[in-house]
């Protein structure tokens, strides 16, 4: 009775109009796979599966819009996880120019996590240039390589006379 009994329990449940109140709740043919395994398995088993798409209107392609790409952009707090888990957003977004307005709500990190506040506290400590490069190299080309030369701005660029 147990295997028998749990098949045709099955079959009752998931008829046609189950399957298509269903098939309803979802947007795209990819929710339902997501989101209802059991009725897509018994849609495909069955051979409902294009007819299910067609009467409950799935879209068999993801909708991507400005609006959307926005939204699921501001469950995150830095572009990098975002982009890790949204690469196609992402890319999208770097194509249409829309980069900067999505993540407009994100921490700023400069590339390599570079802290400018402790940078400028350094940089501030030197009268000349010439010093700090000497002192702190790989700071110096740190400040080069992610273009915050303002920082330096402060600095004689010369030591000596000018005669």
């Amino acid at each position: 009775m147990g295997v028998f009994y749990k098949e045709a329990m099955t079959n009752r449940y998931w008829t046609y109009e189950n399957l298509l109140l269903e098939f309803k709740k979802y947007r795209t043919i990819l929710d339902v796979m997501k989101n209802s395994r059991a009725a897509y398995n018994k849609a495909c088993k069955y051979g409902h599966l294009q007819n299910l798409k067609n009467d409950a209107k799935l879209s068999s392609k993801r909708i991507v819009t400005k609006q959307s790409i926005f939204e699921k952009a501001l469950q995150y707090s830095d572009t990098a996880t975002w982009r890790k888990y949204n690469q196609y957003d992402y890319q999208l977004c770097v194509k249409k120019g829309w980069l900067k307005d999505a993540t407009a709500h994100m921490a700023k990190k400069y590339n390599r996590g570079v802290d400018i506040q402790y940078i400028s506290s350094v940089v501030s400590q030197y009268s000349s240039l010439l010093d700090f490069r000497s002192e702190h190299p790989k700071m110096y080309r740190k400040i080069k390589k992610n273009g915050l030369s303002k920082l330096l701005s402060n600095l004689k660029r010369y030591s000596g006379s000018t005669t």
